[in-house]
This record gives C-alpha cells, structure tokens and sequence, in this order.
C-alpha cells in the first residue's frame, strides 16, 4: 500500500504538508465516471451518477498546486490549530506515467470539528479541547495533467477553489444589467421590473446569460417570435417582450436557449414540455 502526502492550502494561500499516510479505506483515488459532461456546452444539465462535469484546466490553472509539489521545502509542515481553522482545501498528488493527477478535497467551515476529546496516556485520563479535520472518502475536484482538464460534480466547488473559473457561469454585474435595461438597443425588450431590487443569484446568473445573447436575439427576432408562438413562454405586445417580473426573466431564457419542445414518441406523444436540463447530444454521421 502506498503512502501519499496530504497537502493544505489555507485561505491566505499558505501551503503545507499536513501528513504522510496511506489511504486505503481512507479517502478513494478512484475517481471514475462513465461519461463526461462539457461544462460550457451542457452547464444547465442534471448529472446521473455515472457522469461528471468537465473543464478546460491547463498547467497555468493549477499553477499554485503544482508548485507546491515542485517545491516541497516551501511547503510548512509545523500545524498549528490556527493552521487547520484556516484551511480551505486538502491535496494529494499521484504519478500516472510521468503525468499527475490531483484530488482536492474542499474543507467546509462546518466540518472543522472542535470537541472535547478523552485521551489515556500513561495511564492518565486527560480532556484535551482540539480541532479536527476529517478527511472524507470522495474528490471534491480532480484535475488531470494528462488531458488538461478539471473534473467536477458541483460547479460551486471549482469556483470556490478557483474564481477564475466564475466566468464561465457568471453573475450578472452593473454593465450587464445596465445593458439588458437598455430598450433603445434592444427595441424588441419592455423592461418593467425593478431590476435595482435585490436580486438573488440564480436570477443574475440568468440574466448574465440573456446579455450574453441579446445581440443574436436582437437579429433574428422573427425566429425566436414564430418558436414563442408555438409554446408561449413570454408576453409579446407590439412586437416587444414584456417583463413584468422575475418569473418573465426566467421565461425570456427559456424562449432565447429554445428550451421547449415537443414530444416526438412514445405515450406522451404530442404533448408540450419545457426541459429543466440540457445535454449535447453526438452529431450523427
């Protein structure tokens, strides 16, 4: 059995090596998945089990993890209990013909224990209060050199770990909200809600990616009104859109990412649907 090096990244970027231990029955390296989903393309679908989400991850991404195993010396091996309150991720790091894989386990605020232990030693009884960290059996994020890519269940895992990567399912900011409000531009829009209201996040995600379509939609209008007159997801009065409230945000990405559709076989035949996920299906040859 083979011993590993647990690696630590605290929240102020500090690296250490907590321990070196074998991890059989422990954590599992064994990250499989039948099939992998591209995150960019399919961010909306609802992973089954045997699927995991898929990123574009060079070098230059993990830069920060893979110095730390460039340059052991720099890492701090003294823990200290300020050390394991602070951490924000646990690593190891596995050779895989001359390419190296890293598992990362994220450490939730809630997960550092700290507790009153009984401790026996020397035939003394003592109560020690102290901290601990457990290690979990899963990967949180798995990063392979081999393919240069990030392997993930939950999006809000990679980006805590890795904010560079909110990017790709950003927020909407003030020049986006400021350009989905702008009707001059975008004649086809009636924008009658509050949008200086406090917004939660899912709905700024939302808009984020309407803004990212608005100049197509603006352009091929007369599609997206003969695909809403057949599902009738939004309001249109004298050829504009109407958006009277966040139930009509949601509608209005709905109607520009075409998620209606309609039932082509089997006993359902016919009927009219909305998708609440979306996959990338293989082209045929």
């Amino acid at each position: 059995m083979k011993n590993f090096k647990i690696f630590g990244k605290t929240k102020d970027d500090k690296p250490y090596i907590l321990t070196n231990c074998k991890l059989d029955g422990i954590w599992n390296l064994n990250y499989k998945f039948e099939e992998e989903i591209d995150f960019i393309k399919n961010f909306k679908h609802k992973l089954e089990d045997f699927e995991v989400f898929s990123i574009s991850a060079t070098d230059s991404d993990v830069e920060w993890y893979l110095n730390c195993l460039e340059n052991t010396t720099n890492c701090n091996s003294e823990i200290t209990e300020s050390v394991l309150e602070n951490l924000e991720v646990i690593f190891v790091f596995e050779n895989d013909n001359e390419k190296f894989n890293i598992y990362m386990q994220r450490v939730m605020p809630s997960v550092a224990i700290r507790k009153n232990w009984l401790s026996i030693l020397n035939k003394k009884v003592s109560v020690d209060n102290k901290i601990n960290i457990p290690i979990l059996d899963y990967t949180h994020l798995y990063w392979r050199q081999d393919t240069q890519k990030m392997y993930f269940r939950k999006f809000t895992d990679l980006e805590k770990l890795f904010p560079s990567f909110s990017k790709y399912y950003r927020e909407a900011n003030e020049d986006d909200l400021a350009k989905f409000q702008n009707t001059s531009k975008y004649g086809f829009l009636d924008i009658r809600i509050n949008l200086n209201d406090n917004i939660v996040k899912t709905r700024l995600r939302k808009i984020a990616q309407i803004v990212d379509k608005l100049d197509y939609a603006k352009n091929n209008m007369d599609e997206y009104v003969a695909y809403n007159n057949i599902y009738n997801l939004v309001l249109i009065e004298r050829g504009k859109i109407i958006i009277n409230d966040n139930k009509d945000i949601d509608n209005l990405l709905a109607l520009i990412n075409a998620e209606a559709f309609t039932v082509e076989a089997g006993e359902h035949k016919g009927q009219q649907r909305q998708a609440t996920s979306s996959k990338e299906l293989p082209t045929k040859n």
